[in-house]
């Protein structure tokens, strides 16, 4: 019940905090904003039951209908093995292993009933003490890709990194360069990420923690100078701490926006018996066109 105070207070005060070194595609991540792309389009119920190192999650969704089973075992130290089955047809395995103290991988098998053809991605990484160093791959049909991606903490508020890729099917490949910077100014923590791929994608954030226990805000500036469209995104995160007949209930409040109105909640609730998800977005005010709940014991 406490990771969700836990993350937020770390995530406002990392200034003060020893700092890990992060995979590339974090270091220009921002959760009040991206929270949009864990809400499931349509409407749908989950729940979630975690006991004795086996995790099982059951999702149940209308307009597009669907559901999903998920079961995740880690009765093995350092070894986890997951099942996926969506719809009752598509099948997903996963296995995630950190047989190395820094060092770890993750491979997923995903087929259809009925289907001979197979798809999956695999990534291995290396967390050393300022640096991370990963490798992926993928194949989903005739397409394959693999990359590889680096960054390193050049100082404990300065953070760059660097990804390259390579596509078989186009014989053409990409690359990308990222960067992180934190500091303090007039007393109020902040973060500013910058990123640029060979694509034409600039990408520009900045995040305020006005409380590091309360509140903090986030912008991110999207541009891409091929076709010069853009967008801004804007996001906040907010902490309260209520109590329910003496038991604290930690609540998160994430709400997003854009220019172009594309809106998202997020709600989460800790309570000492469940932990409740709520999740919706929409374009202006049709927000619950998409929206999300799912309860965790």
């Amino acid at each position: 019940m406490t990771n969700i105070i836990d993350n937020f207070v770390n995530e406002s005060l990392i200034k003060f905090l020893p700092i890990e070194p992060e995979s590339y595609h974090e270091i220009d991540a921002d959760n009040k904003i991206d929270f949009i792309n864990d809400i499931l389009p349509g409407t749908n119920i989950g729940f979630t039951i975690e006991k004795f190192k086996h995790k099982l999650s059951v999702s149940r969704g209308v307009k597009p209908n669907f559901y999903q089973v998920d079961l995740l075992n880690k009765s093995l130290k350092n070894h986890n093995f997951g099942v996926s089955v969506y719809d009752g047809k598509d099948i997903q395995l996963n296995y995630i292993m950190k047989p190395i103290k820094g060092i770890g991988a993750d491979f997923s098998v995903n087929t259809s009933i009925g289907s001979k053809r197979l798809s999956g991605t695999f990534a291995a990484y290396h967390r050393g003490k300022r640096s991370f160093t990963e490798i992926k791959g993928t194949e989903i049909g005739d397409h394959r890709l693999v990359g590889v991606s680096y960054s390193h903490i050049v100082r404990s508020w300065w953070t760059l990194g660097a990804e390259a890729y390579y596509k078989f099917i186009q014989s053409s490949g990409g690359a990308g360069l990222a960067s992180r910077f934190r500091g303090e100014l007039a007393g109020l923590q902040y973060t500013v990420t910058s990123s640029y791929n060979i694509m034409g994608d600039l990408q520009l954030g900045t995040s305020i923690c006005i409380s590091p226990k309360y509140l903090s805000i986030s912008s991110r500036f999207n541009l891409n100078t091929n076709s010069m469209q853009s967008n801004t995104q804007f996001g906040a995160k907010l902490m309260l701490y209520p109590t329910i007949n003496g038991y604290s209930a930690p609540t998160c409040l994430k709400i997003r926006t854009s220019n172009n109105l594309e809106n998202a909640i997020s709600l989460e609730v800790h309570t000492p018996a469940v932990k409740i998800s709520l999740g919706c977005f929409g374009k202006k005010l049709d927000l619950f066109n998409n929206i999300g709940i799912n309860f965790e014991i």
